[in-house]
């Protein structure tokens, strides 16, 4: 089992991977419904 460090780190990459993603376009405003679907996506990608 991970220790609470260990999650938190991994908690922490992941924020700082989805910073990274909202990022690379800065100008673009999102609806709850597409950071739903960004995340969502995310942790799919993470699964497989």
């Amino acid at each position: 089992m991970s220790s609470e460090k260990e999650i938190l780190m991994v908690q922490k990459a992941t924020v700082y991977d989805l910073m990274r993603i909202l990022e690379q376009n800065p100008g673009k405003t999102y609806t709850v419904e597409e950071l739903r679907q960004l995340i969502d996506a995310y942790i799919q990608g993470m699964e497989q």
